[in-house]
């Protein structure tokens, strides 16, 4: 109970003029955008790692519908 009351906000205002761990928002921010980044790049990564193997594959993957 005591370690979610610790960090429970009631509301924008709590943190507005403050730090929210020990951080200011626009750290947060740029961690957010450095995460998304990076979940981005390998997403891309292994959709191109299928995309090379389906192409030098021998045979053709076949469609559920066919």
């Amino acid at each position: 109970m005591y370690f979610s009351y610790n960090f429970a906000f009631t509301s924008n205002a709590d943190v507005a003029n403050g730090l929210v761990f020990g951080k200011d928002m626009q750290t947060w921010l740029i961690y957010t955008l450095i995460l998304l980044g990076s979940t981005l790049m390998g997403y891309l990564f292994v959709w191109g790692l299928g995309l090379l193997r389906e192409a030098n594959s021998e045979r053709s993957t076949k469609q559920p519908w066919e």
